[in-house]
């Protein structure tokens, strides 16, 4: 299957003439496939990558926005540690011996993440918007964290690396 070019899905968005709340509609259910698509490629790819054989992984999708154009992108793509939440980022955890795919979060982008967090209330009463609110509200008082570092292993509370005080070079 090629991809359109950038300058060719414009063209088709306006010969449509759509409306801003169509194009959202749209834009995301036309998406959910192809991410679907990604992330299942990058499950069978890891399955079959030496590094990943018989074990459990992570597939992480981030959502990016290109400079040229401000056209949305995702990418995914498979590690073997559970990555630290951050903005634009879905996590799912493969498990080797199911072979099922797991999900485990979302966090949205940072004026979505802040305006959740200044109405949550609002956020948590709507059926479509509460996991997400979910999500942000456990990465904005640490236990999304917390639970990261114990499915990682780390048996430390601080996850801080600390730097040493003494001066690299000296000055005359």
């Amino acid at each position: 299957m090629t991809r359109k070019t950038y300058g060719q899905t414009i063209i088709d968005h306006r010969a449509q003439n759509l409306t801003l709340d169509d194009d959202v509609i749209e834009y995301r259910k036309s998406m959910e496939s192809s991410v679907m698509e990604g992330i299942q490629t990058t499950v069978k790819n890891a399955v079959n990558h030496p590094l990943y054989k018989n074990k459990d992984f992570y597939v992480v999708l981030l959502f990016k926005v290109e400079r040229i154009g401000q056209a949305p992108r995702t990418l995914s793509f498979a590690r073997l540690s559970c990555p630290t939440p951050v903005y634009k980022q879905s996590v799912w955890k493969y498990h080797c011996a199911g072979g099922s795919l797991e999900f485990l979060w979302s966090i949205p982008d940072a004026i979505l993440y802040h305006h959740i967090i200044k109405n949550a209330p609002k956020y948590l009463e709507d059926k479509e918007t509460v996991d997400l609110a979910k999500y942000v509200l456990l990465m904005e008082s640490g236990e999304l964290l917390q639970w990261i570092k114990k499915q990682n292993g780390e048996h430390k509370t601080d996850a801080v690396i600390k730097l040493n005080q003494e001066p690299t070079c000296l000055m005359n």
